[in-house]
């Protein structure tokens, strides 16, 4: 078994999500099944099951330091291991630490002052502003988490002008109604759109036309890739073309020597080929292999393929250097109709 959370820990997270969200907390010990024996030693542990959902809770031993970097590595290796989604626990974050937790979508919990669950769709930061704001503590613009992005691009792809209702989108997307409602209540935040003031399903339209809301959107917008990874090449089951591949069908730029696609992060943890994956090199593929980006959601949730949807494509490109691909992006985005 994991090195348990101390009981203090325990206690003031059940006080916590008590508080937070209405719920009792059960904690158990973790088998560590696979995990390695650095990560073993390096953090204390609680298994749980968290409104439907199995995760768990991952606390730093005190005579661990480590930058925070560091651990959101060491949280997704814990994840992919045990098969579940890894929670930090931290008594504390700095305002810099926290936007750089949340634009890489890594779910935490400070007890009694923020609880960030990304794979639930919930954010409780009470030392922010609203979702979007610049922070009291920094100009910085808090990016949306993935699954209030990935209804946003649903809406700008799908809904135009027209009323959106949580259970339609629901339903195509694959989450739940709540969630839905609460990514309509975070980008109504930000005037991005706006909701019925009365009735039970309290439609949502968006603020403005879907090019210009785009526009507005674009510094609340993350890339979607949560890491890359390459394989030996062959047919690929799951998986939708990505990057430069999938910009060249919509461009004219020359398909790469090496075939990118995407896949969900839940599905990837649940892919044969997941064992046999290395980390990508950015300047270079080996022949005969293919690069897989392993995306915050489902790329296949935003479109039937055979490539991701454009808006998302867009935002996993958009800091590229090459100018070639900068090109092909500006040429995408003028031919998309909206």
């Amino acid at each position: 078994m994991l090195r348990m959370l101390n009981p203090d820990v325990s206690h003031s997270l059940r006080a916590y999500l008590k508080e937070a969200l209405g719920i009792e907390l059960r904690l158990r010990a973790c088998e560590d099944r696979a995990l390695q024996n650095y990560l073993i030693q390096t953090y204390e542990y609680a298994c749980s099951t968290l409104l439907g959902t199995r995760c768990v809770f991952v606390m730093p031993r005190s005579r661990t330091q480590r930058p925070l970097s560091w651990h959101s590595t060491q949280l997704a290796r814990i994840s992919d291991s045990l098969h579940v989604p890894a929670v930090l626990v931290v008594p504390s974050l700095s305002s810099k630490d926290r936007l750089r937790l949340v634009a890489k979508g890594v779910p935490f919990i400070v007890p009694f002052a923020q609880l960030y669950l990304p794979p639930l769709g919930i954010d409780f930061r009470e030392r922010t502003r609203s979702r979007g704001h610049a922070s009291d503590e920094s100009n910085e613009v808090v990016t949306f988490p993935p699954v209030i992005q990935m209804v946003l691009i649903e809406a700008l792809l799908r809904h135009g002008d027209k009323e959106m209702h949580a259970g339609d989108i629901a339903d195509r997307l694959r989450i739940s109604a709540m969630s839905v409602s609460r990514a309509f209540t975070s980008i109504e935040a930000v005037k991005l759109l706006t909701r019925a003031r009365s009735g039970r399903s309290r439609p949502a339209r968006l603020a403005q036309l879907p090019e210009e809301t785009w526009r507005v959107a674009q510094p609340y917008l993350a890339t979607p890739v949560r890491t890359r990874s390459t394989v030996y090449y062959r047919p690929l089951q799951g998986v939708l073309e990505a990057g430069p591949t999938a910009l060249a069908r919509v461009s004219n730029l020359l398909p790469p020597p090496a075939r990118v696609v995407a896949i969900g992060w839940e599905a990837w943890r649940a892919h044969p080929e997941n064992q046999h994956a290395e980390p990508a090199s950015v300047d270079y593929v080996q022949p005969g292999h293919a690069v897989i980006e392993v995306w915050n959601y489902p790329p296949d949730a935003l479109t039937a393929g055979p490539a991701v949807d454009p808006l998302s494509l867009y935002l996993s490109l958009r800091e590229s250097q090459d100018e070639r691909i900068e090109i092909a992006l500006e040429e995408m985005m003028a031919t998309h109709r909206w």
